[in-house]
């Protein structure tokens, strides 16, 4: 009998342990929230990482998990745990992007506890402390500031609720939740809901509401959201009822569209000569679109026209912009555009009149087919018919997906004659903060590179970024018409007559400058009211020989220009943009300097715009003559309704020349018309 006891007494002992034991265990477990997730895959990982080579501290821990699908189906995560709040998962999840591009931070899974508890029980990590052991009792602590924020929050929440002002307190509402972990969370959730709902919001007061019950299942509060949700739930069952019965009558064909005019006036005075333009412009846009299951449709117009008033010397100019049909069968991963459209890949030098193909042959590679003719809306309104050209273009995705790729080739034809023969390609990077793009364009024909252009994007974390853009190419691009430039004739067919194809692509080149440019941005955000941005360009473009009777064209040599600003926003008021800027040219024939300040107001009844400017400037030429101008404008536009805008432009520009002559200008333009969007 004394041997049953003692075994009796330890194996209590033992039980209690592992009790209390547990009770800790389970207590830390719901400290823990967060967990990275590496990759999913159908079947078990069988090469996992070592944490070590990822500099990773060795109390986090590596494992997989399976996840049951039902009717015998499953797949496993590989996962790195266990962290207590989103921002150190954050952290350490940035160390493996490189390795793991679509990893991402979740929430700790039932399929994870198992591991938890055994990742606890085996002492790895420190246990962490109560921060309030040594706290007093009976000393109440004073409010903490996200506290008393909470609560100033939510009384504003609550005041904008009974003026009716709902977007306000939806606003205010998710402000309070976001402050996480204050007294105020739980009834904000709830009155976030009800905002909403009273918004008309119907689908997102259905989301808050579900949210709202998954974190706070339990009491009065909960029963009260279950019969807001249950309540809501019906009314958004019978607009579906009705929404069926009318599919069949109305059609799904969407139709957007614009209207501008405007009146321009421009006065130029001097002490040397008064000259008056007046000009009405007219901008129409509309697009008609239709989606079904298998098909994509739309057809865009867009057209402009321009009156001179009171000039007889100048005739207007009414030009079709775009006019095109584009149909995409989503089924067979074929598109077509035809008609007046503008593209920017494939070759195509801009505006064009014809069709462009694309098919879809795997989800990496896309071929397109273009044909058609040039169009100089500039010059003419009709297309360049005898210069017809052809082209074949490739997009490809690499299963990486950070790079991007197209290669192109197109020939092109002036009267009888080759006009233009390039081949050429795009590469687009992406990763992460930084975006890198590349265009390059040779001309086989005439054995010359004609474009190389490169734009780099670098983003911070501080949210400053630096953007960097290197260009080189032909201006304009290298093409048999441009010997048509200072000629007498603009028809390549009449100059076959005098000279030969071979002078002619002679002729081409010595009419073509080559233009070079760098340019590097910066914005750096100082506070939450001031960035401060600067940019500086240098740019250059080539002298021109003299040859078919044209004469000779000087370069430009080395021009430079920067830019500095500081732009406030809210500074004075929650509906304002100030921008100081100052603004430095420096060329062969003169330097300018530039200060000017403008700025952006929005009235409380947000109908009321203003943008007004005052710049000083100061130019020195290269002759010796001082140039000192000042101007002052104001812009400022009204929403009559939501969909029409008014909108007014005043400025005036007084200045003084010095030498060779003394000239002194006093300019004023007036601008005024509406916007119709429909």
């Amino acid at each position: 009998m004394w041997l049953t006891y003692p075994n009796f007494a330890m194996k209590t002992f033992v039980f209690v342990l592992i009790l209390f034991h547990s009770g800790i265990l389970l207590a830390e477990t719901s400290l823990y929230k967060y967990a990275i997730n590496l990759e999913s895959n159908k079947k078990k990982i069988e090469s996992p990482i070592n944490l070590k080579d990822f500099k990773i501290n060795s109390k986090y821990k590596l494992y997989q998990s399976r996840v049951s699908l039902g009717r015998n189906r499953s797949f496993y995560r590989l996962r790195i745990g266990f962290f207590k709040s989103k921002k150190e998962a954050n952290r350490v999840a940035r160390k493996f992007k490189s390795k793991y591009s679509k990893l991402w931070v979740d929430s700790i899974q039932k399929e994870d506890r198992k591991t938890l508890v055994a990742w606890l029980a085996s002492g790895k990590i420190s246990r962490v402390k109560n921060k309030n052991t040594n706290s007093k009792k009976g000393i109440t602590r004073k409010p903490s500031n996200k506290e008393k924020k909470a609560k100033k929050l939510m009384s504003r929440a609550n005041l904008a609720m009974k003026n009716k002002k709902y977007r306000l307190a939806v606003g205010l509402y998710t402000r309070v939740i976001r402050l996480k972990n204050t007294t105020q969370h739980q009834q904000a959730m709830e009155f976030l809901g009800l905002a909403r709902e009273k918004n008309n919001q119907l689908i997102h007061a259905r989301a808050e509401y579900r949210l709202y019950l998954k974190r706070y299942p339990k009491g009065e509060d909960s029963l009260r959201v279950r019969q807001r949700l249950l309540s809501l739930k019906t009314l958004l069952l019978k607009p579906r009822r009705r929404l069926k019965k009318r599919k069949l009558k109305i059609s799904n064909w969407q139709f957007f569209g614009s209207l501008l005019q405007f009146y321009r006036l421009d006065s130029f005075n001097s002490n040397q000569a008064n000259t008056n333009n007046e000009t009405f412009s007219t901008n129409v846009n509309f697009l008609l679109r239709k989606r079904t299951e298998s098909l994509n449709i739309k057809s865009q117009f867009n057209a402009s026209d321009l009156d001179y008033i009171n000039n007889p010397l100048r005739t207007g100019k009414g030009r079709i912009n775009v006019f095109f049909v584009d149909i995409a069968d989503l089924n067979n991963n074929k598109s077509i555009r035809l008609g007046r459209q503008t593209q920017s890949k494939g070759g195509v030098l801009g505006k064009m009149d014809g069709v462009w193909l694309g098919y879809r042959i795997t989800p990496e590679w896309k071929l397109n087919f273009v044909s058609g003719f040039p169009v100089q809306t500039s010059t003419s309104n009709s297309a360049e018919s005898n210069r017809p050209f052809i082209g074949v273009s490739a997009d490809i995705k690499t299963s990486a997906k950070n790079w991007n790729f197209n290669i192109y080739t197109i020939n092109q034809k002036v009267d009888s004659i080759l006009d233009r023969n390039a081949i050429g390609g795009e590469v687009r990077y992406r990763k992460g903060k930084q975006n890198h793009f590349i265009l390059m364009d040779y001309d086989t024909y005439f054995s010359e590179l004609n474009t190389l252009f490169y734009v780099g994007n670098w983003r911070f974390k501080n949210n400053s970024s630096i953007v960097l853009t290197l260009s080189h190419r032909n201006s304009p691009i290298l093409t048999t018409t441009n010997a048509t430039v200072g000629q007498s004739t603009t028809s390549i067919e009449n100059l076959l007559l005098t000279y030969t194809e071979d002078q002619l692509q002679q002729f081409a080149k010595d009419r073509t400058a080559k233009y070079n440019s760098a340019v590097i941005s910066t914005s750096i955000p100082l506070t939450k009211k001031w960035t401060f941005l600067a940019d500086g360009t240098v740019s250059s473009l080539s002298s021109l020989p003299a040859s078919g009777g044209v004469q000779a064209i000087e370069g430009t040599g080395n021009e430079f220009f920067y830019v500095a600003q500081l732009i406030g926003y809210n500074v004075f008021n929650a509906a304002e943009t100030t921008r100081y800027a100052l603004l430095l040219d420096e060329t062969k024939t003169f330097k300018r300097t530039r200060l000017r300040l403008s700025a952006r107001f929005r009235l409380k009844n947000k109908k009321w715009r203003f943008r007004p400017q005052f710049t000083l400037e100061k130019r020195n030429n290269s002759n010796g003559g001082i140039t000192n101008k000042v101007k002052a404008a104001l812009k400022f536009d009204y929403k009559i309704k939501r969909k029409v805008k008014f909108e007014f432009d005043l400025s005036y520009e007084t200045g003084k020349t010095t030498f060779p002559v003394s000239l002194t200008e006093n300019n004023y333009s007036i601008s005024a018309g509406y916007i119709w969007d429909f």
